[in-house]
């Protein structure tokens, strides 16, 4: 292992594999984590980055990429946890092999605290097994576990994630104590979402995509989402000349694909997101803009979808959920079936064709049939998008939460998974398939 020769104290920041039935790399960053590396680099201290889940990092076995970036990861097959025995499905493990992972760390100088990040709370095992390898090459150093799991399932991550310390809170008030509190190092870090500094990208061998947020949080509270309790509230950034400071630089570095993380993206539009994309125009930037958490319909207006065809956003992707108004307003009231209607003829209008836009439609919600599915979709092909369809996950933190928590097997977070959820009702397993197959059957009528 290097010899240590720095006064400046050395962070490792480690983004974990994924262990799921399915996982595909949708412009999928560790946005927070990134965030952090550039406010520790602005800090004076010294940073390296290994994410499992870099398709292209040297130490991955190549996989392709789409014209977006996007693509399926390393995978290898693995052993179910108890609690997925019963599944009809293979379990995987997606990333970076634990032998190329432990390679990789043990080429670096030992850091003097690793963060660890987290996504879905089922995730977990992956989190268990980075930190279990950190641990093995890094035996003395502290681990700090922060994201979603951590946040969102604190006590089971701080009983079963092996970190040293567990953040569950939001913002990075408690890290920076952590920081002054073991290392003796101060960290001015940013008071607002506001004053971030872009994200740090250079980590990546090639990036072949960039994600960022004009935003942070979401003005609803939608009783399946867990994004306030995930980001304390909702804010946009200003002034915006950031964002386009962002998008410049990335374009710059030859950065093609650009993903908005945004979870509401069009919210007053007309001061925010409409002069970033006239400011887009102007200067001509020439990248690809994707919407992997969908827009709002109700804000998509004649400008807005002007804009978002000549900035260069392809196959917008919109939020429908349900076609059902009485869940539609149980849930939220963020859309209605005239909204997603008007939105889409907009779509058309301004030259998207027929297919060329997506609308995320939700399979397996407390108390839906798949009847209502299927009118969803219906309803979605007939106004010319295509349909992605997302199954229901429970996650704590959310509206639905103490509808369902006493429903699941156990407390274990496994049971959150969408591709699990779906199995504990009373519909035939069949019949799921078959509505999933009812949107592929739909949308080939686009190709």
């Amino acid at each position: 292992m290097p010899n240590r020769a720095f006064l400046q104290p050395f962070f490792l920041l480690v983004n974990p594999p994924i262990y799921d039935f399915a996982a595909h790399d949708l412009w999928l960053k560790p946005l927070g984590l990134l965030y952090i590396a550039s406010i520790l680099e602005n800090a004076g201290t010294r940073v390296s980055l290994i994410d499992y889940l870099d398709r292209n990092h040297p130490l991955v076995p190549k996989t392709k990429s789409n014209s977006y970036g996007c693509g399926k990861y390393y995978t290898q097959e693995t052993l179910k946890p108890e609690a997925y025995k019963k599944i009809p499905r293979i379990y995987k493990r997606f990333g970076l092999s634990r032998q190329a992972a432990i390679a990789a760390f043990k080429g670096l100088v030992k850091p003097d605290m690793i963060l660890v990040s987290s996504g879905m709370t089922y995730w977990y095992p992956g989190v268990q097994e980075a930190i279990g390898c950190l641990k093995e090459v890094f035996p003395n150093v502290p681990v700090v576990l922060g994201g979603a799991y951590a946040a969102l399932c604190g006590q089971h991550a701080n009983e079963n994630a092996g970190a040293d310390f567990v953040i569950s809170s939001y913002g990075l008030t408690e890290l920076s104590k952590l920081v002054e509190d073991l290392l003796k190092y101060k960290i001015d870090v940013p008071k607002s979402f506001n004053i971030f500094p872009a994200p740090s990208y250079r980590y990546y061998h090639k990036p072949g995509y960039a994600v960022i947020r004009t935003s942070l949080g979401c003005p609803y509270n939608c009783s399946y989402c867990a994004q306030s309790a995930l980001t304390g509230g909702y804010i946009q950034r200003k002034p915006f000349k950031n964002v386009i400071e962002e998008i410049t630089g990335f374009a710059a570095c030859g950065i093609n694909n650009i993903a908005f993380y945004d979870d509401a993206l069009l919210f007053e539009a007309e001061r925010h997101i409409v002069p970033i994309l006239q400011d887009i125009i102007e200067r001509k930037i020439s990248v690809a803009f994707h919407t992997p958490n969908g827009l709002h319909s109700r804000f998509i207006s004649p400008t807005v979808a002007k804009l978002l065809k000549e900035s260069g956003f392809v196959s917008p992707r919109i939020s429908l959920e349900t076609a059902d108004p009485e869940r539609q307003k149980v849930t939220g009231s963020k859309v209605t079936n005239a909204e997603f209607q008007a939105a889409s003829e907009l779509l058309k209008q301004v030259g998207y064709k027929s297919g060329e836009y997506t609308a995320y439609v939700m399979l397996g919600m407390p108390g839906q049939d798949l009847s209502e599915v299927e009118n969803a979709i219906k309803l979605a092909n007939q106004c010319g998008a295509k349909v992605s369809v997302s199954e229901y996950s429970p996650i704590p933190g959310t509206g639905d939460w103490a509808k369902i928590r006493d429903t699941l097997p156990s407390t274990d977070p496994l049971w959150h998974n969408n591709s699990v959820y779906s199995l504990l009702g009373q519909e035939d397993r069949k019949k799921i398939e078959s509505v999933k197959q009812l949107a592929k059957n739909l949308n080939r009528s686009f190709t």
